[in-house]
């Protein structure tokens, strides 16, 4: 009988002698001395620990999705600095229209330049939110590939529980796989590419 039934008989054979009261009878304690203790398991469990943040922040697969980022993000603030520049331009040349221009048509062009101001922002909170989202598409395939390399070798050493660091106070150094789990991830998967639209 496994220590799980083991349990819940006993727990049965409690509760019937509660229930019986005066009817119940205990064992002679002959009987009791002759009964094997309960074991809860023979060994114990096979446990690996990783340091999973360690593993996705120093792969090369990481790092190259973080460096595509960082080319786009510069990119995308050197086009809009000179958006700006060209945008003060036309503030200026506005504030410096004189009498000859008529105020319908300075108000005219007071509502262009605004316009064009808040078309500009629009697209900058577009485009940063794009590539957020391809930043997070990019990473969640290195996770992935991450638990998959996680347990290839969990598998391989039979392992029946893997455990993040952080869920550990004092482990084994031969316990933790988080080198080999960096050197199979960056075999598995060296780079992402990290899928953008095309500007329109």
């Amino acid at each position: 009988m496994s220590p799980r039934r083991r349990f819940g008989a006993l727990a049965l054979v409690i509760g019937m002698s509660v229930a019986g009261g005066a009817y119940a009878q205990d064992p002679p304690p002959e009987e009791i001395a002759d009964q094997p203790a309960p074991s809860i398991q023979d060994t114990p469990p096979n446990i690996l620990v990783v340091d999973f943040d360690w593993v996705i922040r120093q792969s090369d697969a990481a790092q190259s999705v973080q460096n595509q980022l960082n080319e786009e993000r510069q990119a995308l603030q050197d086009r809009f600095a000179e958006l700006e520049a060209d945008l003060r331009t036309m503030e200026q040349e506005l504030e410096a229209m004189g009498e000859d221009v008529s105020d319908e048509e300075q108000l005219e062009r007071r509502r262009e330049f605004e316009q064009l101001v808040a078309n500009t922002q629009r697209e900058a909170q577009a485009r940063r939110s794009i590539l957020d989202q391809a930043f997070r598409e990019a990473m969640d395939q290195v996770r992935d590939a991450t638990v998959r390399a996680i347990a290839d070798i969990a598998d391989n050493a039979e392992a029946e529980i893997v455990l993040n660091v952080n869920q550990t106070v004092i482990y084994s150094r031969d316990r933790n796989i988080s080198q080999q789990a960096l050197d199979a991830l960056n075999e598995q998967l060296p780079d992402v590419e990290v899928e953008l639209p095309a500007q329109e």
